[in-house]
């Protein structure tokens, strides 16, 4: 995901943690960037957890904005015990929603 803001400047906006940072499992959901034309095992990367009031829906996911997330990334909330926990305050089905196909 990119920042409008900062691609109308040409600058890219980083969205992954690097993953030799230790980061609390409370802090990060572990993700894959989707590649539909490459069968090859995805590379997970870090995505930083944050509530809704503090969230920027860019460089940070939330429940609000995790479904966006879920376009171009694979989300594997079992992974964190912030993923497990976010898991419990999303909807039933929200993977579904607005989501590719894999």
């Amino acid at each position: 995901m990119i920042n409008v803001a900062a691609k109308r400047r040409g600058e890219q906006v980083r969205t992954e943690m690097p993953n030799n940072v230790a980061v609390s499992g409370h802090a990060y959901l572990s993700a894959a960037m989707r590649q539909p034309d490459s069968d090859d095992d995805l590379k997970l990367v870090k995505l930083p957890l944050a509530k809704p009031q503090n969230c920027d829906h860019t460089a940070k996911v939330c429940k609000k904005c995790v479904h966006q997330w879920n376009w171009d990334y694979k989300i594997f909330l079992e992974r964190t015990a912030g993923g497990r926990r976010l898991k419990t305050e999303l909807p039933e089905g929200w993977e579904r929603r607005n989501a590719v196909t894999d």
